[in-house]
């Protein structure tokens, strides 16, 4: 079987969701949004979500399925997106992906499912390293196991090189290899 699984994707406040409609009707598609900002219910300001009209007029997924104070992966993104894109591709329709989150996208294009792993104790040992010893601690240990990673960010973006060392923990991986 082929699979047809169309993408568009841009900057905010480009015209992707409206573009999206207007081919999904002509050639029987429905929408998976990949913008991370459209999961979240409550969060309509800024979200640029469909509006109502256009929901009815073409099916929309992956719209309001969590709310704000809810943790959510790219690698739950693409376990829901996935379950999605199957379901419509099993009713003989085709599937647009619309959205600018392009970590979504990849998710679910290239199978990067190591991202969905999250060990809330391994952040608390890293989270009180930092404050132990401070960020520049934990920098010197990224440099030594992800070299790349660490060009990309500073040392006092404390998210990130958590987030980094975290996945080489769990993984035994560089966080930019997974992303290679």
């Amino acid at each position: 079987m082929q699979t047809e699984l169309i993408i568009i994707s841009g900057p905010t406040a480009s015209g992707k969701s409206k573009l999206a409609v207007i081919l999904a009707e002509k050639i029987s598609a429905e929408i998976v949004s990949a913008d991370s900002r459209q999961i979240y219910k409550f969060m309509d300001i800024g979200a640029a979500k469909p509006s109502p009209e256009d929901i009815m007029r073409v099916p929309h997924h992956m719209i309001d399925i969590i709310t704000p104070d809810t943790v959510y992966s790219a690698g739950e993104y693409k376990n829901e997106a996935r379950k999605i894109i199957d379901e419509i591709l099993n009713k003989k329709k085709k599937v647009i992906m619309a959205g600018g989150t392009g970590l979504y996208m990849r998710a679910v294009l290239y199978d990067i499912s190591t991202y969905s792993s999250r060990d809330d104790k391994i952040r608390k040992e890293l989270e009180k390293i930092i404050e132990e010893k401070g960020s520049e601690y934990l920098y010197e240990q990224l440099k030594q196991v992800d070299p790349d990673t660490a060009k990309k960010i500073h040392f006092n973006d404390k998210v990130r090189l958590i987030r980094a060392l975290e996945i080489h923990k769990l993984t035994g991986l560089s966080a930019s290899s997974l992303r290679t």
